[in-house]
């Protein structure tokens, strides 16, 4: 009955239509296509929030993806390096903003010594050879005591700008993680997050159960140890609760 459901929904709802603006790595993205809304999103995976906020007061600041390209040891990621000139706040105001941890938990951020210019990636990302060390410092993750402040401040800003949108924030699990700094980011982020739903109405902080969370079956050997992909059963429990978020509050009506 839920598949038949979701089949007249997304017919008369016309969900290909819909616009949606996105800051997802591989969760929201697995979310987003079971949910039939990829199609309308314009994403800015890597873009974390401190460096959008710094984006939209200097917009010369990001790297370009050319630059980085030599440097990388993932080439595939480029596409999320060329994102990163792009504004956030900027946009036609969309239908729908999904955001999930990713960005803040993991990514961090690099600047050109001699130039300023910045990019993130996560670290295992990036060749570390001498060309790139000679070139580039790390200045590592968003530091947790910072956090809660940014996040204040990229939701006060992100409301400013596209008032009265709903926002589903989905936090990636940690609990196929085994190194400690991440699960307590994991866990810093859900109650920040958490406290912020209550202060926004229009945004929805989306976490599931540990129970719920299994290792993806699927991988390639380089990404075997991987513990942030999952299997369809931890996917189905996010699409099902931002599935009854969306039907129950009448959303996109």
């Amino acid at each position: 009955m839920k598949d038949i459901l979701r089949k007249v929904y997304h017919h008369y709802y016309r969900f290909s239509q819909v616009s949606i603006l996105g800051r997802v790595a591989c969760l929201g993205n697995e979310i987003l296509g079971r949910l039939k809304l990829e199609k309308g999103l314009i994403n800015h995976q890597k873009s974390r929030i401190d460096f959008l906020l710094e984006l939209d007061k200097n917009t010369t600041i990001y790297t370009s993806a050319s630059i980085v390209y030599p440097f990388l040891q993932r080439t595939y990621i480029i596409g999320t390096i060329e994102q990163q000139k792009s504004n956030f706040f900027n946009k036609r105001k969309p239908n729908l903003i999904f955001l999930d941890s990713f960005s803040e938990l993991t990514d961090q951020l690099f600047v050109n010594k001699k130039t300023g210019k910045k990019f993130l990636a996560n670290y295992s990302d990036i060749s570390h050879n001498n060309s790139f060390n000679a070139a580039y410092n790390c200045l590592g993750l968003l530091p947790l005591e910072e956090l809660e402040s940014y996040y204040e401040k990229f939701f006060n800003k992100l409301f400013e700008v596209y008032p009265q949108t709903n926002v589903f924030f989905i936090h990636f699990p940690t609990t196929l993680e085994k190194r400690d700094k991440f699960c307590i980011r994991g866990q810093s982020i859900i109650k920040i997050i958490d406290t912020l739903s209550k202060v926004y109405p229009y945004l929805y902080s989306i976490s599931i159960d540990d129970s719920l969370v299994f290792k993806s079956d699927d991988e390639s050997d380089e990404l075997k140890d991987f513990p942030y992909h999952y299997s369809e059963i931890t996917y189905s429990a996010f699409v099902d609760k931002i599935w009854n978020i969306l039907v129950h509050k009448k959303i996109l009506q």
